[in-house]
C-alpha cells in the first residue's frame, strides 16, 4: 500500500501539488490517485511481457464438463491473471471472463499477473510515476501540455523500462536440428 501512495504522491509532486500519505485525505490529488491507480497500473502491465510480472499456476479444473461444443473442460483463471503466456502443456483454449476453456485435462499456466507494488522494480516504478502524472495532469492542472509533456516522459521511460525488462530473461535460443547446423562454405 505505501508503494502506491509513494508513486502517486511522487506523480502529484511532479506536477506541482504537495505530497500525500494516504488515498484518504481531502482534496483532489489524492482521489484522482486513488480512483485511477487501480486501471492504470492494470493497463501498463498489460502492454508489455513484464519479466517481474511472469508467473506459474497449476490450473483448478471446474466440474462442469463438455461447456461447449469445441471445448471439455473448464479452468478458473488466478484471480491475479492480466494476461496469458502460454499454456503447459500446448493446447487450443479460449478465455471467456475469468474462465479458460481448454480440451486438456490437465492445465498449467504462464500467465502475466497483477504483481504487489512491493515488488516492481525500480525501472517500472519510474514509469508509473510518468504513467500517473500523464493521467492525473489535465483534471489536476487543467493543462493539456502538462499532460502531453509526462505522456512523453513516461512513453521515454516505456521504451527504457522494456528493454532493461528484458535483461532478465535471455532469447531463446534454437535447437541443433540438420537444418540449422548445416554450413556453406
Amino acid at each position: 500500500m505505501l508503494k502506491k501512495i509513494s508513486i502517486c504522491s511522487n506523480a502529484l509532486l511532479l506536477l506541482g501539488h504537495k505530497p500525500i500519505n494516504s488515498f484518504d485525505e481531502p482534496g483532489a490529488g489524492p482521489l484522482l490517485s486513488k480512483n485511477l491507480w487501480e486501471p492504470t497500473v492494470d493497463n501498463m502491465l498489460s502492454i508489455n511481457t513484464w519479466t517481474f510480472a511472469r508467473h506459474y499456476n497449476d490450473l483448478n479444473r471446474l466440474p462442469e464438463e463438455n461447456p461447449t461444443p469445441m471445448y471439455k473442460y473448464i479452468y478458473q483463471l488466478p484471480s491475479d491473471y492480466i494476461r496469458i503466456d502460454t499454456t503447459e502443456p500446448v493446447s487450443d483454449y479460449e478465455i471467456f471472463g475469468d474462465k479458460l476453456y481448454s480440451n486438456s485435462n490437465k492445465l498449467g499456466l504462464y500467465y502475466y499477473r497483477r504483481v504487489p507494488e512491493e515488488l516492481f522494480p525500480p525501472y517500472f516504478v519510474r514509469l508509473m510515476e510518468y504513467e500517473m502524472a500523464s493521467v492525473l495532469a489535465t483534471p489536476l492542472t487543467v493543462d493539456a501540455t502538462k499532460a502531453q509533456l509526462y505522456k512523453s516522459f513516461a512513453t521515454t521511460q516505456l521504451q527504457t523500462a522494456m528493454s532493461t525488462d528484458a535483461q532478465g530473461q535471455p532469447p531463446k535460443s534454437f535447437a541443433d536440428t540438420p537444418t540449422t547446423s548445416t554450413r556453406f562454405y
